[in-house]
């Protein structure tokens, strides 16, 4: 892999050596400018979890949704626009410290990215609310992964929250393509 795309790109920057033992498509996806597409699933929890869904705006509850995914990284921050048939999802990510930082509207979620057997875990460390850090038992609680399997690109992510349970829950299999 091209070694100035390596030093140009956030998540190699944050994990170190762990970057080098991801499979090498999970590599490949997290450099320069790159498009993602294919299949997912999307679930929603109970209805308190509908309703923090619909305020955040997050893709409705369906088995069989096209997602399409156009990401771009550079040495300070990693944006990805999600279009879940059509419900439009961003989210921007920068480094801060030892955390990559995604922020979705409000909210500002902290993560350690780590790799585990050539997959890419992230680690969920602590929620910042409009601008207030939200107590761990008040936080969404988030558990998001990548790996590879069969050439194929594959993804999960799903959210819970304390006495409420699953609040949403994506996955999918989306096959990678260089953007130009």
């Amino acid at each position: 892999m091209n070694t100035s795309l390596i030093n140009n790109s956030i998540l190699p920057i944050h994990m170190g050596a762990g970057y080098q033992r991801l499979a090498p498509l999970l590599q490949q996806t997290h450099v320069g400018k790159k498009k993602l597409e294919g299949i997912a699933q999307v679930t929603r929890g109970n209805w308190i979890a509908r309703i923090i869904c619909a305020a955040f705006r997050f893709p409705k509850e369906e088995s069989n949704v096209h997602l399409r995914v156009e990401c771009e990284h550079s040495a300070d921050a990693m944006t990805w626009k999600r279009d879940f048939n059509g419900l439009k999802m961003a989210s921007h990510f920068h480094l801060k410290g030892d955390y990559i930082v995604e922020h979705l509207g409000p909210l500002a979620l902290h993560f350690k990215v780590l790799e585990r057997n050539g997959e890419l875990h992230y680690q969920f460390v602590k929620t910042i609310f409009w601008g207030i850090p939200l107590p761990n038992i008040l936080s969404p609680q988030v558990q998001a992964s990548e790996r590879e399997h069969n050439g194929q690109y594959h993804f999960s992510v799903v959210v819970t929250m304390f006495l409420i349970g699953n609040v949403i829950a994506y996955n999918g299999e989306l096959s990678v393509q260089t953007m130009e």
